[in-house]
This record gives C-alpha cells, sequence and structure tokens, in this order.
C-alpha cells in the first residue's frame, strides 16, 4: 500500500501576536477597572470607567499588561494577547526537530498545512525544544485547544510499501539499537513461530516493515500482553 511518513506529536494551540489600545488618562484617580491582567475579553466589552465614562474594549483577546500609571499620557495602554492568528506549540525530540526542519511540506491529518516559524534557542528540563507551527488555516481550531498525539505529515509518500500494525511488533528489551519481533500465525489465529523483523517509521498505526512475505498473518494481541507484564 502507500503510505505517507508521519511523525506523533503532542502541543497546544496558542498565539504570539499582541497589540495595544491606547489610552489618554490624566486623573488616574478616577478611573474604575472591571479587568484585570489576564483576563479574557471581546471586542465591545465594557473594561472600566474614566469620570464615569465607559471604557470599551476594541480588541479580543486576553489582557497582558494594564499600563496607566506611568505618571505620562503619552504611554498609557493595555496590551492585549490576540486569539488570532493561531500557531501550533509542541515540545519535540531532537530527532523529531531534525524531521520538522528538514521538510517545508508539512500537514495535518485533515490536510491544513503547518509551516515551521520559531525553534527555541534553548532546550527545556526534559531535553525536548519548543518550536511553533503557523496554521495555513485556522478553521475549526480554538485558542488554548490540546492536540494530543497528532499525525504530523513530512509530505513524503512511499509507495507499494510492504506495512503491518504497530500492534503487531514488539522488542523485547526496549531501545534504538535492540530488535523487532512479530508472532506469524494462521488465519485462524494459531500460533506459527516467532520471527525478527525490521521495522522502520510509523504511519497512521502502521510501521514499514521487511522480513516476513505478502499475504503472511500476525498476532496483533500479544504486543498488549507483554507490554502489561
Amino acid at each position: 500500500m502507500d503510505i505517507r511518513e508521519s511523525i506523533t506529536l503532542s502541543g497546544a494551540l496558542v498565539s504570539d501576536t499582541w497589540a495595544d489600545m491606547e489610552l489618554s488618562i490624566s486623573k488616574t484617580e478616577l478611573l474604575r477597572w472591571n479587568v484585570e491582567e489576564g483576563d479574557q475579553i471581546a471586542e465591545g466589552d465594557v473594561l472600566g470607567t474614566y469620570n464615569g465614562k465607559d471604557i470599551t474594549s476594541t480588541l479580543t483577546g486576553i489582557i497582558l499588561d494594564i499600563n496607566v500609571y506611568s505618571g505620562s499620557t503619552d504611554n498609557q495602554y493595555i496590551r492585549v494577547r490576540l486569539l488570532e492568528p493561531l500557531a501550533l506549540e509542541c515540545d519535540v525530540t531532537q530527532e523529531q526537530l531534525e524531521t520538522v526542519q528538514k521538510y517545508d511540506d508539512l500537514s495535518l491529518s485533515d490536510g491544513t498545512a503547518l509551516t515551521l516559524e520559531y525553534v527555541s534557542l534553548t532546550r527545556n528540563g526534559d531535553d525536548t525544544t519548543t518550536v511553533r507551527f503557523s496554521l495555513d488555516d485556522g478553521t475549526g481550531y480554538q485558542y488554548g485547544q490540546v492536540m494530543k498525539d497528532f499525525a504530523l505529515y513530512t509530505g513524503v509518500t512511499y509507495p507499494q510499501t510492504l506495512v503491518l500494525s504497530e500492534q503487531c511488533v514488539y522488542q523485547k528489551t526496549e531501545g534504538d539499537d535492540q530488535p523487532w519481533y512479530a508472532r506469524r500465525v494462521t488465519e485462524d489465529g494459531a500460533f506459527i513461530e516467532e520471527i525478527q523483523v525490521q521495522v522502520s517509521g510509523n504511519y497512521d498505526g502502521m510501521v514499514r516493515i521487511s522480513g516476513v512475505e505478502e499475504g503472511d498473518w500476525f498476532d496483533s494481541g500479544y504486543k498488549a500482553v507483554l507490554e502489561a507484564g
């Protein structure tokens, strides 16, 4: 079958854009706020009053800073984190980082194209690196949405490839240099033999495989029993 190369990531929808609402407050003692930093606001919301008159939001997002007490009316503003455009932020391993930096035709399972826009210059405490992708179309996605174990497609397709469900292959000892095995069975599920196989990549729950014959049957339940212990 033809398979599309992918890697499995987890992340969340964020925004790295902000804007300011400019203010001109000469007598701060006449201010009365209905909001504070961290609050979500929408365009048209009443944020507070100044001298009895409403202060109305012109933006939609999350308040980052309210700066009106600087002593000067020339630099007064409410800074707002905008909720769009969205960016997909993930913490990736070094191997995953090399993959997303290598390919330009990245996409999600629904066809949404992604572009790698940001790579942190430092690593996190768990040795991952934070990256952010822009989305060509954020329709159907929301700020703060968590995406767990999603497939990120690299744009590479392997035609007419012999594949096997990842549930059919297992390691007796975990490790990149440790062998993989599969249990060959009859069509009725009767055990025939355990064989060592070569696997590469994970593609929608399938792995590329060599060391088996097309049409062979394999046990998909033994791996779960082995992992359960």
